[in-house]
């Protein structure tokens, strides 16, 4: 008997959230960070938020 086991891609949310948090604490301005990683402002200020 097998099961079958679904598993979730990890959103690009929490794929960028480590790299997010690691290109602030070397102070890069919100904008640099969202053009470095191909997201806006809005969504860099998100991640810090909601990770903090």
């Amino acid at each position: 008997m097998g099961f079958i086991v679904f598993v979730a891609e990890p959103s690009r949310g929490e794929e960028i959230a480590g790299e997010v948090r690691r290109m602030r604490t070397l102070g890069m301005s919100l904008r640099a960070i969202g053009r470095a990683l191909a997201v806006d402002e809005k969504t860099v200020r998100k991640l810090l938020v909601l990770r903090s």
